[in-house]
């Protein structure tokens, strides 16, 4: 595991993170715990290593809207839950998925909720999809999406224009790196 900063880590400390101001900290730490339970469902899942104990009340809609993605679409996971490092940037990440869907290659972030802030998960995907062209330049992203898991059970896919927030997510990064060298000194 890298030692490199988070795509998370730069964008909090850019302020380019999803706002969650006025959120009472316990309904904070109630939707973390929720959305770290369904990464892991999902990766069992993949991986088929899933117990169906472990889905809890609680996870059980977005557990099953997230089942409905992978029926409903061409979905065919390659890996999940895995490590991504730009070298070149000086970042890592940990995308969620990547996968087929029909001919594309793509990577999907699995988000919990109701309401979705789309900015911030755009630049999140570039931060990962910079990394793994990093990576692997013989296998280029097509497409970049959100996956939505909602607390109805149903999905809804949200494509992100990865090339679109680049410039922006690059910025971040630059801003990151003054801000470090600005507290080293």
């Amino acid at each position: 595991m890298s030692d490199l900063p988070r795509v998370s880590e730069i964008l909090r400390a850019t302020g380019l993170s999803p706002d969650f101001a006025g959120i009472p900290a316990p309904v904070l730490e109630a939707a973390r715990q929720r959305g770290i339970a369904l990464h892991r469902l999902a990766e069992a899942d993949h991986y088929a290593y899933l117990d169906t104990a472990d889905v809890t009340p609680d996870v059980a809609p977005y557990f099953d809207a997230y089942l409905k993605f992978v029926a409903e679409t061409e979905h065919l996971p390659i890996v999940s839950e895995f490590e991504v490092v730009s070298t070149r940037w000086g970042f890592c990440g940990h995308p969620d998925r990547l996968a087929w869907h029909g001919a594309r290659r793509v990577l999907c972030d699995w988000k919990t909720g109701d309401h979705l802030g789309l900015g911030a998960v755009a630049l999140q995907l570039c931060g990962y999809k910079l990394a793994y062209e990093e990576q692997h330049p013989s296998e280029l992203i097509h497409e970049t999406y959100a996956v939505q898991l909602r607390s109805d059970g149903s999905y809804r896919l949200h494509a992100i224009d990865a090339a679109a927030s680049m410039h922006i997510w690059q910025a971040a990064v630059v801003v990151y790196r003054a801000q470090q060298e600005r507290t080293a000194a």
